[in-house]
């Protein structure tokens, strides 16, 4: 018997070691979903109802159980309108938008006025510089683009809007430095 399990042993360890995988994953990670099988929907059986209604016992000691009533009140009928030309109704007249600008001194709007000026007219000139040259896309595009931010001034200057006039006036001047350098 010794004999026995002085084989055996050896062989063992063997079989443990080989079938235990690889000594470098020693971790054991959990799994993440346990799957605990297959779970049925639970069976329905048919019931045997009677029909009848239950017999009450008549005694002095029972009473009637309480009703509630929920009372929900009708709908009113929508208001008919009375239509009394088959022409439509004129809208009301919508007032014109506020706008809401700071109110500036005779200084500012005169400061205004004239950078507004000066800069229209430096965007002028830049533009009479290039007038006769050949242009391409992108400087065609400055240029129209020089054009209307002066229309856009004169627009607001026209509505008194002195600080967005002041501002398109600037972007013009900008635009036409870009679109002199181009060349």
């Amino acid at each position: 018997m010794k004999r026995f399990y002085r084989a055996a042993a050896p062989l063992a360890l063997v079989a443990v070691i080989c079938l235990s995988g690889c000594i470098r994953d020693t971790k054991v990670q959990k799994a993440k979903f346990v799957f605990a099988g297959v779970t049925l929907p639970p069976a329905f059986h048919e019931r045997q109802v009677d029909s009848a209604p239950p017999e009450l016992a008549s005694s002095a000691s029972f009473a009637a159980s309480p009703v509630f009533v929920i009372l929900v009140p009708e709908r009113p009928a929508p208001p008919r309108r009375i239509v009394a030309s088959a022409e439509p109704e004129p809208e009301p007249a919508k007032p014109a938008p506020i706008q809401i600008s700071p109110q500036l001194s005779t200084e500012e709007i005169s400061r205004l006025k004239g950078d507004t000026e000066n800069d229209l007219r430096s965007a002028r000139l830049n533009l009479n510089s290039v007038v006769g040259k050949q242009m391409n896309t992108f400087q065609q595009e400055l240029a129209d683009k020089v054009h209307s931010f002066m229309d856009q001034t004169r627009d607001a200057q026209t509505a008194s809007d002195w600080i967005r006039a002041r501002s398109l006036a600037e972007k013009a001047r900008i635009v036409s430095v870009d679109l002199v350098r181009s060349f």
